[in-house]
């Protein structure tokens, strides 16, 4: 066996240094990959306020637990629409008297949170 068949079968790897360095990728890669495609996409459907009312806000707003002004009752929301849009949308996000915070689910984004007031607001408009 010649020095250069020798040399086409040897590793790439040629030091401890490189070892580890491919170790470490090995495992890393791997587990940034799950945690990227495990993420949501960021889509128009994200931003479906219906979406987000039905699964977030529909428990008081649906029933006016609480004095939340229900959903589609234009006398309910009158008095709240006076303030203008973007006062309930901070409202929403803030919280108020026995509202939570984004309606209690901290996962929403400030985006989804604006999404479902208007789309609350727009049936009462």
């Amino acid at each position: 066996m010649s020095a250069n068949e020798n040399h086409a079968h040897g590793s790439f790897i040629k030091t401890s240094k490189q070892l580890v360095i491919v170790v470490v990728l090995v495992f890393i890669v791997p587990i940034i990959l799950v945690v990227l495609l495990s993420q949501p996409a960021q889509s128009a459907e994200t931003l479906d306020g219906k979406k987000i009312y039905d699964t977030s806000c529909i428990a008081c707003h649906g029933t006016g637990v609480a004095n939340a002004p229900k959903f589609g009752d234009k006398k309910a929301w009158a008095p709240h629409l006076m303030h203008g849009v973007e006062h309930l949308q901070e409202n929403a996000l803030k919280g108020l008297r026995a509202m939570p915070p984004r309606g209690g689910n901290l996962t929403l984004s400030d985006a989804e949170v604006r999404a479902a007031v208007d789309y609350m607001v727009g049936a009462v408009k």
